[in-house]
């Protein structure tokens, strides 16, 4: 029983009692028990990320001799307890899904230590590597590209049971189709293929296959941004549940705000491959304290036109820096609107800020030397966006067009031969 799923034929489901093993269905057990804990933020985390660090070789001329290096990922810190879910957030380009594939090994990182469970991954190589794989897996951003073509469902999802020899009473079919009941779809769906479902359908599948080998943590990289707003809600309801039932811990990378507010306990900030700011959901939602930060709440769409048109937005002007060349000091200093409302201080070129913790805020680290400025001078509505960055104002939208109808012309069309 503590291998997988004990089939509901064997034992009445009695909804009063709740699963022995974390992967058994409702009502099998034996005995009642309290409901799962919430995140556990006292004890030992259970993901240590340290310094991490990904350079990926620049390479040139006829030789293809190395001439520089892609700091993707460079010096990232963070830890992820038991049973939380940490969102990871930036602008397309500042490491995010390059971080979560450098802790499930996928990429292998230049530097630093990724911890689980206080055991370190890096160490790990062949077959120690393959074993401790069934702690963590991950889900891909692209659920049409993430599953092979060629391959059924159920051979998809029996892959890595195949691998670490589960379930432990060889019944694979039934644990095939255990898992596809799991994900809210039908077991008899494992003898077709992928490109049969739908694109909420193939995430639901990776869903299932991430899950076949019962881990501990799961990386979520983007898994709704290929979706369709409707098909967004019933994955995300289906991860909270998951977690609920399984004690799982996710590391959820994503561009949707709102998403990640709904769906995380803290909050995580990159850019340019360096966390910015770390905080309680509640804490930076309601407080952001890094100008960048500030910026992509500015953003964030208010479903209110009243409100809306009272916010003040923050446009940031120019791209993200090339990560071969990133800018000395803040890396943000090229495109913050705080450096130029400060006048341009000199520490911000000439001294990276670490990821100091706030005196009075429990949790909430922040890297800027200013980080009281920014939400003092942000603080405030007009009726105009303001371009803080060049300071500014971009004049309010001219008024639609007033479309009138148009009385069909009662004159016969005329026709030329060619």
């Amino acid at each position: 029983m503590s291998s997988g799923f004990v089939p509901a034929t064997e034992v009445p489901p009695d909804p009063d009692l709740v699963p022995l093993h974390r992967y058994d269905p409702p009502g099998v057990a034996s005995l009642p028990e309290e409901p799962p804990p919430g995140p556990d933020h006292h004890g030992s985390p259970l993901l240590e990320v340290s310094d991490l660090r990904v350079w990926f070789p620049i390479k040139s001329g006829v030789f293809r001799r190395q001439s520089g290096w892609i700091r993707a990922v460079d010096d990232v810190s963070f830890t992820v307890a038991r049973g939380e879910t940490l969102g990871l957030v930036g602008e397309s380009g500042s490491g995010k899904t390059t971080t979560g594939r450098a802790i499930v090994r996928v990429n292998r990182p230049t530097g630093g230590s990724i911890r689980l469970d206080g055991e370190d991954l890096l160490a790990l190589k062949g077959a120690d590597l393959r074993k401790r794989r069934r702690r963590f897996q991950m889900v891909f951003q692209d659920p049409y590209s993430s599953l092979d073509p060629r391959q059924t469902v159920g051979e998809i999802i029996g892959e890595p049971l195949d691998i670490h020899a589960l379930p432990a009473d060889g019944d694979r079919k039934r644990r095939i189709g255990e898992l596809l009941e799991l994900v809210n779809l039908d077991p008899r769906f494992a003898d077709r293929y992928p490109h049969e479902f739908s694109g909420g359908q193939r995430q639901r599948i990776g869903i299932a296959r991430a899950l076949a080998v019962e881990p501990e943590l799961i990386v979520c990289d983007e898994p709704i941004s290929a979706l369709d707003v409707s098909v967004q809600a019933q994955v995300i309801n289906l991860l909270e549940r998951l977690q609920r039932e399984l004690g799982l811990t996710y590391l959820f990378i994503a561009h949707d705000l709102a998403v990640v507010r709904h769906i995380a306990d803290r909050v995580a900030v990159m850019y340019l491959g360096t966390l910015v700011e770390v905080a309680p959901v509640d804490a930076l939602f309601a407080g952001p304290r890094h100008p960048y930060t500030i910026a992509l709440l500015s953003a964030v769409p208010v479903p209110d036109a009243d409100r809306e048109q009272q916010r003040r937005r923050i446009i940031l002007t120019g791209d993200i820096p090339s990560p071969a060349n990133p800018p000395s000091g803040c890396r943000f200093h090229t495109r913050c609107w705080l450096y130029e409302k400060l006048g341009r201080p000199r520490e911000c070129v000439d001294r990276d800020p670490p990821l100091d913790p706030l005196p009075t805020d429990v949790g909430h680290r922040v890297a800027c030397h200013f980080p009281d400025r920014g939400p003092a001078l942000s603080a405030g509505a007009g009726s105009a966006i303001i371009d803080v960055a060049g300071d500014a104002p971009v004049p309010p939208a001219t008024p639609p067009l007033q479309i009138r109808p148009v009385r069909p012309s009662t004159a016969r069309p005329t026709w030329s031969r060619a």
